[in-house]
């Protein structure tokens, strides 16, 4: 059986040499061409001397050199660590130092932007510069290596040499590390979920035989390559002989785009964050699916809202089913809910279902008292897909690690869920501050402390609200003593270290915070502090122009309240 990520494009370019297998907007792959330019990257990064486990970021938009990049890494034995290609490059390089990457593959700006520290501001979109492989050697990030440092050699991907008498990929154990996906972090940094070969293609095996995938499939390719939706999309559709249909990054936030997408591209297997496709805005598109080739929506990363699922419900082939899968960055998917009639018309929730056949499961009180059904507690989960841990960070992994008595290593979630034995896990809600945008896990103490970088402020709290379709994030602000501060200052700081999907995109002072006694957060209402007449009184030039639902949970915080209470690494 195959024991590792790469082995499953060589089987499939083995059997099936001419078959379609990735598709974007700028051109076409056969498995028999990924595999050719993929073991040419792979050559080319064994020739520079990457050794195995040595990790390469990837920052690429969506086109046929994003999986080559990542096959290429893994061929070499190498570990890739994908980054969007929209992050900015202050982020973008403090990524690639924490990983100690010895090679980036990007276009030249990007590369320069974020290794180099130009002072280019933009991205190198699908026309940009030519996506290009730059070795930079080991310790490159060391400050002690700064003064001979010498300027990174790159190399074309489309000059990359034929592969010649050298075709044997670079053989690690399943055990080896196989990516690392970065994600929000409590201290303000990024933070690394490193995961082996073998967890992922515990995933991958049951996600493929859960959907029943065959070699006539075409898959989407929606989430970022960041985002750990992803892992399924590139080697699910690798597994299974299948065509990846690579999303262009124009149709995000267009339900109507994206409709025609999978209908041009035959689709059968679609799988994103809800809000993709669920949205008020964009429900006149969706009777455009019931012509579709769509066999298949899987849905991940958020709650899945039971009006708008109804709309797409009722607008899908009739033989298409409909998941609802679960599972944070650390595990994998663990638990899964396939959707009935009885899901879109009985209730005002999707449970997340019940585990997945290689996870199991608990529920733990505050203080690790383990409840029965019924109530709602902390999700533990032990599974062959676990993280091996947090990047460089043996701490923070030490706390959301823990031995039961079935002497599994548990994973603790920070999800609370309640249980009955119809629909499995329902999740209802956090232990902590982490918010959900998009499907992304965002520590809001990481924001905050973008935030309190900028002089003028004094401290910061994150709140989340409703924006249209969008759940988004607001900066409430207290200023420093005599500070003043333009809101486009505010925000435009933001951009500059955070990834896009969740930096702020409003922001107000406040006078005070709202604390709880113990130094808890509060939660209720923010209209008080966040609104247009508070924001326009206080000078800034662009008032907030979103409602915060008053009904809503509004964690906020005090830096002198919360410095000690800060859960994980």
């Amino acid at each position: 059986m195959t024991s590792t990520l790469p082995h499953l494009l060589i089987h499939a370019a083995d059997a099936h040499p001419d078959r379609p297998a990735v598709w974007s907007s700028a051109g076409e792959l056969t498995y028999a061409e990924l595999y050719d330019r993929s073991m040419r990257l792979a050559r080319a990064l064994v020739e520079h001397g990457i050794e195995p486990g040595d990790r390469v970021v990837i920052a690429l938009a969506k086109d046929v050199a994003l999986p080559v990049a990542i096959f290429g890494t893994l061929l070499a034995g190498g570990a890739y660590v994908p980054v969007d290609y929209l992050t900015p490059p202050a982020r973008a390089h403090a990524i690639a130092a924490d990983a100690d990457a010895v090679a980036v593959v990007s276009g030249l700006r990007t590369m320069r932007a974020m290794v180099l520290g130009d002072t280019y501001t933009g991205q190198d979109g699908p026309s940009g510069n030519s996506p290009a492989l730059h070795w930079l050697g080991r310790s490159w990030f060391d400050p002690a290596r700064s003064p001979e440092r010498q300027q990174p050699v790159s190399e074309s991907l489309h000059r990359i040499p034929q592969l010649g008498q050298w075709r044997s990929p670079v053989e690690v154990p399943a055990s080896a590390l196989a990516y690392i996906l970065y994600a929000s972090g409590s201290t303000g940094r990024p933070k690394g979920v490193a995961h082996t070969h073998a967890s992922a293609l515990a995933f991958v095996r049951w996600a493929a035989d859960a959907v029943g995938l065959q070699e006539n499939d075409v898959l989407s390719q929606h989430a970022s390559p960041s985002f750990d939706l992803s892992v399924f999309d590139f080697f699910g559709a690798a597994l299974a002989s299948a065509r990846l249909a690579l999303v262009p990054h124009s149709t995000f936030g267009r339900v109507a785009s994206l409709c025609h997408f999978i209908g041009k591209t035959g689709v059968t297997v679609w799988y994103s964050v809800p809000s993709a496709l669920l949205r008020a805005s964009g429900a006149e598109s969706l009777p455009t699916l019931q012509g579709s080739a769509l066999r298949q929506v899987i849905f991940a990363g958020e709650e899945i809202p039971v009006g708008p699922l109804r709309v797409l419900w009722d607008n899908l082939p009739p033989s298409c089913r409909v998941a609802n899968w679960y599972g944070p960055t650390e595990t994998n998917v663990c638990t899964f809910h396939d959707l009935t009639v009885l899901d879109v018309d009985g209730g005002d929730t999707i449970p997340i279902g019940r585990p997945c056949p290689y996870a199991s499961t608990s529920l733990a009180a505050e203080g690790g008292t383990v409840l029965s059904d019924g109530a709602a507690a902390e999700l533990l989960v032990a599974s062959d897909t676990l993280m091996s841990g947090y990047w460089k960070l043996p701490t923070a992994t030490s706390r959301v690690f823990s031995t039961r008595p079935d002497r599994r290593v548990y994973y603790a979630t920070g999800d609370l869920v309640s249980r009955d034995d119809a629909r499995g896990f329902t999740f209802r809600g956090r232990v902590d501050r982490l918010l959900k945008v998009r499907g992304h896990r965002v520590q809001p103490e990481e924001v905050e402390h973008v935030l309190e970088q900028q002089a003028e402020i004094d401290e910061a709290a994150v709140v989340k609200y409703r924006r249209g379709d969008f759940d988004v994030l607001a900066a409430v602000v207290r200023l420093a003593d005599g500070g003043a501060l333009e809101h486009d200052a505010v925000i435009g700081h933001c951009r500059r270290f955070l990834s896009p999907t969740w930096s702020p995109m409003s922001s107000c002072p406040s006078a005070s915070y709202h604390v709880a006694p113990g130094g808890k957060p509060t939660t209720g209402r923010c209209s008080s502090w966040w609104s247009p007449s508070a924001t326009a009184s206080a000078g800034f030039s662009k008032p907030g122009t979103g409602q915060v639902d008053p009904a809503g949970p509004v964690p906020v915080r005090s830096k002198r309240a919360f410095s000690k209470r800060r859960r994980r690494g």
